[in-house]
């Protein structure tokens, strides 16, 4: 991935020299359209001819460099990490890349076919005119050129949907299902992951604790692609899915239930698990009635409105919605805050039951130490947004962990 500060360099260079040639090719612009009229009694027709074709290929040129400032502009939301929430700015910045190529190719197919055999009929006199073009004709194909090196790939990558993985690759319990490697996240200019290096292997449990503030809902956002990433990666079943977006990869296999649930109010129960039915790819056409069998409770509520129910049942509601989807990973953040003592049996039940079902692999961040621990194979300690301590739980010293969750 092109580094952020590289990216900003090459934008505001980018921004510098289109303004600045879009004035010199106005200036020449004018120059040429108004030569005929100031000059024409002592110009011969041959060189007037010339120097209107010239001016009339400066025209496309002068376009040019109008979207080599746009591309410049999206350079910059590119290098602070927007393209994935502002998908407009990635659109813009792509047509004026598209367009800055086809004008080019406008532009030398005018100038042979017109400005040329003008130059020629024009005599000496137009010679040095002829070299000088030319050579800003080169320089300007050579600019148009670096830019889609520098740009084309990340563009490419971020304009273009990846391919939705089968869920069947890489069900292996020698390799990751999901790896998270130098991950950097930043809100604006404020750094919050630094360097994270994850894995989770196919069924396991995986516990991710930390202070508050330390940047693990961050880090659970960028994984479901809600915070893009500005630097490092995130692979699941083997697949880049740094840059996909999180519609993609709640389709590929990633459920999730975020922090306040989030249900949607206005809707009532059944109608929320039928929205995570659209992530599911066997496309059934009723919830699965293994969802009731978790959370039985839901099977009576399903003509009520989703803002209705009480705040743990609005917690097996968001929880049910990402079981429907039929996810590979299920990325639960604190699921126990804030509810009834009951209600957190059952989800530690619910989760208990996938663990030994070894289908789902799951990761949790929980504030609850021993719950987290009588779940999880491996833990993550977060502090500072990066990751200080990790390793399997049964191997697990508390007192070295304890300075780390300290409130």
């Amino acid at each position: 991935m092109t580094n952020p500060t590289t990216l900003r360099i090459l934008a505001i260079g980018n921004i510098l020299i289109g303004t600045w040639l879009i004035v010199i090719g106005f200036l020449s612009t004018v120059t040429f359209a108004n030569i005929e009229s100031v000059c024409a009694p002592e110009l011969e027709l041959p060189f007037l001819s010339a120097l209107k074709q010239i001016h009339y290929a400066n025209l496309f040129t002068l376009a040019y460099f109008v979207f080599a400032v746009g591309i410049g502009c999206g350079l910059i939301v590119a290098g602070r990490g927007l393209w994935s929430q502002k998908p407009w700015a990635r659109r813009c910045t792509l047509l004026c890349a598209l367009a800055a190529v086809a004008l080019v190719a406008a532009e030398a197919i005018f100038y042979f076919r017109f400005v040329y055999p003008a130059i020629a009929d024009g005599g000496e006199a137009l010679e040095k005119i002829k070299l000088a073009f030319a050579g800003r004709s080169g320089l300007v194909a050579l600019y148009g050129l670096s830019l889609a090196v520098i740009m084309g790939r990340r563009t490419i990558q971020q304009a273009l949907p990846a391919p939705i993985v089968p869920r069947t690759t890489g069900d292996s319990a020698n390799s990751a299902l999901l790896k998270v490697s130098g991950l950097e996240v930043a809100y604006g200019e404020t750094l919050i992951l630094r360097g994270v290096d994850l894995e989770i292997a196919p069924g396991q449990v995986v516990s991710l604790m930390g202070r508050n503030g330390v940047g693990k809902t961050t880090l659970l956002k960028s994984i479901m692609g809600l915070q893009p990433a500005r630097a490092g990666t995130v692979e699941f079943f083997g697949q880049n899915f740094t840059h996909s977006s999180a519609d993609h990869r709640a389709r590929s296999g990633i459920g999730y239930v975020p922090q306040g649930r989030e249900i949607f109010p206005h809707l009532t129960v059944q109608e929320n698990l039928e929205v995570g039915l659209l992530a599911n790819p066997s496309r059934p056409t009723k919830v699965p009635d293994e969802i009731f069998d978790y959370f039985p409770a839901l099977k009576d509520m399903l003509s009520r409105k989703g803002g209705l129910l009480s705040g743990g049942q609005q917690q097996q509601l968001a929880f049910a919605r990402a079981l429907a989807s039929d996810p590979r990973l299920l990325i639960l953040d604190e699921p126990t805050e804030g509810i009834q003592p009951s209600i957190i049996s059952l989800i530690g039940d619910v989760l208990r039951k996938l663990k030994d079902e070894g289908r789902i692999a799951v990761l949790l961040v929980e504030q609850y130490l021993e719950f987290a621990l009588r779940l999880a194979d491996h833990y993550y300690v977060m502090e500072k947004g990066a990751i200080v301590l990790h390793g399997d739980t049964k191997s697990l010293d508390r007192e070295a962990i304890e300075p780390y969750l300290a409130f």
